[in-house]
């Protein structure tokens, strides 16, 4: 990975994993948000399908839980689908399918079993989710598991 540091205007900015790198183009934030938003869709939709079989088996106490357990089952709903989507599809999820895009290591390869793991373990940190809709399109999960979301030729 090269870095590189410019001074314009008496003004110096870093440019490491935030710029396009080997031809392979970052997701734009957008795309990101729209990629937020699909999974989370999908998530949502599997949590209401076993809150209905619950009700339609009558194990009701399953989901009348205290409000800080149900954030926990979210939360590790989240982690098994990041985790299992992402490993079973070398970096994709079904919201990074219908976008186009998918995750890969800071050095251009197909992240390994940990690298996934802890990109999913990251997510638990609150505001992680809105993180790269700031300057860069890059989230906390992505710079502390090493990784960046790719548009896909």
């Amino acid at each position: 990975m090269s870095y590189q540091r410019n001074v314009t205007n008496d003004k110096i900015t870093d440019e490491s994993i935030f710029e396009e790198l080997e031809g392979q183009e970052l997701a734009s934030k957008w795309t990101r948000f729209g990629n937020l938003i699909i999974d989370s869709i999908i998530i949502q939709i599997f949590i209401y399908s076993l809150t209905f079989i619950s009700i339609y088996l009558e194990i009701n106490y399953i989901f009348n839980i205290h409000w800080i357990l149900d954030i926990m089952v979210s939360y590790f709903l989240h982690f098994i689908y990041y985790s299992v989507m992402e490993n079973a599809t070398k970096g994709k999820t079904i919201g990074k399918y219908i976008t186009g895009t998918r995750v890969v290591t800071t050095d251009d390869t197909t992240p390994d079993f940990d690298t996934i793991i802890r990109r999913s373990l990251c997510r638990i940190i609150p505001f992680n989710e809105i993180s790269f809709l700031g300057e860069h399109s890059t989230g906390w999960h992505d710079s502390m598991s090493k990784t960046k979301v790719i548009k896909e030729s």
